[in-house]
């Protein structure tokens, strides 16, 4: 709770930073979408809130909701499975490696479609800034904390 209301409070701080500078105000449905932490989700291209950093902080409180309702439940369900097992950890091997190429993979189809080349900006925005793009990255985590439970070091 500490992160969403910081991070307001610097959208409000910037808002007014802007304004004592002359750069001008935010359009009310713009700031109102920024506060509500859903302009990310809206326009990823242009998600240009008074405090630019708070698209990381909108990407973890959706991503944190995903994982409350669904996630959880899904990896719980493969680790118990797991526990049954020979190899406790196959299943949620197998899991983190599916999780992993529905995150790398776009971007490393979009890098081959550019020749070899890495990704410009109108490619990286979708892949590397829309929540949606990093749901793939949080649950390899989630999979690999699941894991670390599992099987004790040593």
């Amino acid at each position: 709770a500490h992160m969403f209301f910081g991070a307001e409070m610097a959208m409000l701080l910037g808002l007014l930073v802007r304004y004592i500078a002359g750069q001008g105000t935010v359009p009310f449905m713009k700031l109102l979408r920024c506060l509500l932490f859903v302009e990310i989700w809206v326009e990823p291209d242009n998600a240009m809130c008074p405090a630019e950093s708070v698209w990381l902080i909108a990407v973890i409180l959706s991503l944190q909701l995903i994982h409350a309702l669904a996630l959880q439940f899904v990896v719980a369900r493969v680790a118990s499975m797991s526990r049954m097992g020979s190899n406790p950890c196959n299943p949620l091997l197998f899991l983190g490696t599916a999780f992993w190429l529905c995150a790398a993979l776009p971007q490393i189809c979009l890098a081959f479609g550019n020749g070899g080349a890495w990704l410009w900006r109108g490619q990286a925005t979708p892949t590397w800034f829309w929540p949606a793009a990093l749901a793939g990255d949080f649950a390899l985590g989630a999979c690999v904390g699941a894991a670390s439970r599992i099987r004790k070091p040593g």
